[in-house]
């Protein structure tokens, strides 16, 4: 079963419904887009406590809280930190 997301936003292309809003405005801020292998890792390591924020901010969309909230723009900016000290654990296939 595939897992599309919605968001109140307007959207310009059909890869950015089809990805998940966190992986979007990780790939937003580093300017490149991620294999399926780094997503997984990333996904594993920072997706429950992005969405238990996300929770604790008391509601609207995932993508719109991504693109809003201060909070959620540090701790994208964290993950990517987090990807360039430790490259070989996130970009090794």
């Amino acid at each position: 079963m595939e897992k599309t997301y919605t968001s109140t936003s307007l959207r310009t292309s059909k890869y950015e419904e089809d990805v998940h809003p966190f992986r979007y405005a990780l790939e937003r801020y580093r300017k490149k887009k991620m294999s399926q292998n780094t997503w997984n890792r990333v996904s594993n390591l920072w997706l429950n406590q992005l969405n238990n924020m996300w929770v604790m901010s008391g509601g609207g969309l995932l993508q719109d809280y991504l693109e809003v909230s201060p909070e959620a723009f540090n701790y994208i900016k964290k993950v990517s930190n987090d990807m360039d000290n430790k490259r070989e654990y996130y970009f090794e296939n």
